[in-house]
């Protein structure tokens, strides 16, 4: 409690304008609270889809909220990316995508389109890498871990859908090039 006081104390000699947001954050990330809540700006939220015209046209042109900025996902998604940085190549993924292209390899590409739209619906909340018990109603009984959902994913994208791959935040490229050359090799 005495840090986060001097903390305090230090902020208060020279505050500039909504530097205790700032503050908050750092106090959230020290308790390990930052995953609980995420600061809003007021403006953008008392304006954000507040009549039904403006609701049902921001569904219509961006149906899986990917253009919304919201900074808990940004948060997430840059220790995820950080971290995937610091590990190189992750094996488990071009595993994962292995097993992804074998699977696509005969299918048309309208059905890896509804595949890979229905693993975007599902990650419109994030995919945990950490997770095990991800299912998609393509694959009845079928449970997906996080790594493996995020390589089906990114595996169904770029086939299906690939002028959207980049979009998608996934730095994966190296991984699905090993997991082409593995199942060309076959």
């Amino acid at each position: 409690a005495t840090v986060f006081y001097e903390e305090f104390l230090e902020y208060k000699v020279d505050k500039k304008p909504a530097e205790e947001y700032e503050l908050l954050m750092h106090w959230a990330e020290d308790l390990k609270l930052h995953n609980n809540f995420e600061l809003l700006d007021e403006k953008e939220y008392r304006n954000k889809r507040t009549d039904i015209d403006n609701l049902i046209a921001s569904i219509e042109n961006d149906p899986f909220d990917m253009g919304t900025a919201s900074p808990f996902k940004e948060r997430l998604m840059d220790k995820f990316q950080k971290g995937q940085e610091e590990n190189g190549l992750n094996m488990a993924v071009v595993l994962f995508m292995q097993g992804a292209l074998s699977y696509f390899k005969d299918l048309p590409t309208e059905k890896i389109k509804a595949i890979a739209l229905e693993i975007a619906m599902l990650g419109t909340d994030g995919i945990r890498p950490g997770r095990d018990d991800y299912k998609l109603n393509a694959f009845p009984g079928k449970i997906f871990s996080g790594y493996q959902m995020l390589a089906w994913y990114y595996v169904s994208f770029k086939l299906a859908l690939p002028e959207i791959v980049d979009q998608l935040g996934l730095n994966y490229e190296k991984e699905y090039e090993m997991a082409e050359k593995l199942n060309t090799a076959k």
